[in-house]
């Protein structure tokens, strides 16, 4: 009987049907507890829900994630995430009952506990709008009989762990595994490009934006059958405000592809671009990547592939400041609009076969 136990333990099996029965008694605990308005419960239930996901996807990943700026599910509620090697930075931007957009910021340590900026926490008015938008925490509070007298400690905590969980909900888009390399860790020096002349100041500046951005992109090419690996953007790189959906801030930036994902097949490379107006660029190389080196990275040794990268001017090319330029770049695809699925479907057949086709 000990034995059969113990078997059953090791069984993945096993391990998935209880993992599966404790989430659903859990969610049925979660449901219950907002409809009866127990926010403690709903409280400590979604702080551990959300600490297993990050122990489980970005704990000790922070120099993987890709920084940017990102759409929420919320309505009218962005984020700008900035990555490091110990702590990630979130500035949440919002809209006041005036309609005036304002930010506050949080830190996502290492053990995963959120620090906010302010030290009375959260701003009240981001706290309501996520309240206000998020169904089943909104039937909660409104089904509090008795307030408790540390409610807004409650609501504060329920919100940090709502900015962190989408902050995972992003970056998992952005699929931060062991298939990516960064810049920093293939020794890529980037130049700065030109700096950009100024135009004369208009009396009526036209409002910056931030860049809009399409996670699908990358998590499209992520998804790609014999995809090697994947390179970061450089470390320099940061997605703030820009007008039309520029990287940067107007000061001298890193020139070419430095704000690109460059993945990497065995006969070429794909540039993909989260910002939606920018297009797909392609590299096809004069030599492919040998198969030794392929084995070598599945083992964990990015070295061949790095060097091989290298020695055919693939690095040097990804950092030429003109992207007509470039030795081996060429010009691939536009994106369909954001909102036409059917073009969008379409070009992505399109690409998977160009990539069957032409890279493998």
């Amino acid at each position: 009987m000990a034995k059969q136990l113990k078997s059953k333990l090791f069984d993945p099996e096993y391990q998935a049907k209880l993992k599966a029965e404790k989430e659903k008694a859990d969610n049925a605990k979660k449901m219950n507890a907002m409809s009866s308005g127990d926010i403690r419960t709903l409280v400590d239930l979604e702080e551990q829900e959300t600490g297993k996901l990050f122990d489980e996807s970005i704990k000790n990943k922070f120099p993987l994630l890709v920084p940017g700026g990102f759409q929420t599910r919320y309505p009218d509620i962005d984020f700008t995430i900035s990555p490091d090697n110990d702590q990630v930075q979130i500035i949440t931007f919002y809209k006041n009952q005036k309609g005036m957009e304002k930010h506050t910021t949080v830190k996502i340590l290492e053990d995963g506990q959120m620090l906010p900026e302010q030290k009375g926490g959260l701003p009240k008015e981001l706290i309501d709008q996520i309240i206000d938008k998020t169904p089943g925490y909104k039937t909660c509070l409104q089904q509090i009989k008795d307030k408790p007298r540390n409610l807004d400690s409650l609501k504060n905590r329920l919100i940090l762990n709502a900015i962190l969980k989408e902050t995972i909900r992003i970056e998992q888009k952005m699929r931060p595994t062991d298939k990516m390399m960064l810049m920093g860790a293939v020794d890529i020096v980037l130049q700065p490009g030109p700096p950009q002349e100024r135009g004369p100041i208009s009396e009526q500046p036209k409002k910056r934006e931030r860049a809009k951005i399409d996670l699908e992109r990358l998590d499209f090419m992520f998804s790609q059958e014999n995809l090697i690996c994947a390179i970061a953007p450089g470390t320099e790189t940061r997605i703030r405000y820009g007008t039309g959906g520029r990287y940067g801030t107007g000061k001298p930036t890193l020139g070419g592809f430095n704000d690109y994902h460059a993945f990497i097949f065995p006969k070429g490379a794909i540039t993909e671009n989260a910002v939606r107006e920018n297009a797909m660029y392609e590299w096809k190389f004069p030599e492919p990547i040998p198969q030794k080196a392929i084995d070598a990275w599945n083992k964990g040794d990015q070295e061949p592939v790095r060097q091989h990268l290298d020695e055919i001017g693939f690095f040097k090319d990804l950092s030429t400041g003109n992207k007509q330029e470039s030795n081996m770049g060429q010009y691939y695809k536009k994106h369909p609009s954001k909102k036409n699925e059917k073009g969008t479907e379409k070009f992505r057949k399109e690409v998977t076969k160009h990539i069957q086709e032409e890279l493998v």
